[in-house]
C-alpha cells in the first residue's frame, strides 16, 4: 500500500481533535478513505512515533489512535495550514523528489526559514 501524504494528515488534525485523554480515533472515523487504508497509514504513524496507537495483529489491520506524540505534535504544527501544505508539497514535487518523510522536513525547514 502507498504512502497517502493527505490522510497522513487528516489523521494527525483528527487525532488532536480529540477532546480528552480517554478518546480514541477509530480507523472508520475518517470517511474518505477505508478503514483498512486508514488502519495502515495510523500503524506506520505509530511506528515513526508520531502517534500512540493500537493495532490489531489480524489482517486485516485494525487500530485506534489514542495521542499524538511530541514529535506528532511538531511534524503537525508545521503543516497544519492547508496553503503551507500545499507549498511544501509544491516545492518538494518541483525538487523532483519523492515526497518522503525526510524530504518534507527539509522543505518544511526552508519553509519556515523563507517566512521569517
Amino acid at each position: 500500500m502507498k504512502r497517502d501524504w493527505d490522510l497522513i494528515r487528516e489523521i494527525l488534525i483528527a487525532v488532536e481533535d480529540l477532546p480528552d485523554t480517554t478518546s480514541r480515533l477509530n480507523a472508520n472515523a475518517i470517511t474518505e478513505y477505508d478503514a483498512e487504508t486508514v488502519s495502515y497509514h495510523m500503524s506506520i504513524l505509530n511506528e515513526a512515533g508520531l502517534i500512540v496507537a493500537q493495532c490489531s495483529k489480524t489482517k486485516p489491520i485494525l487500530c485506534f489512535a489514542n495521542s499524538l506524540t511530541w514529535e506528532g505534535h511538531e511534524f503537525l504544527d508545521k503543516i497544519r495550514q492547508q496553503s503551507a501544505w500545499n507549498k511544501i508539497k509544491t516545492i518538494v514535487r518541483d525538487k523532483g523528489l519523492d515526497l518522503s518523510y525526510e524530504a518534507l522536513k527539509i522543505a518544511l525547514g526552508a519553509v519556515i526559514t523563507n517566512t521569517f
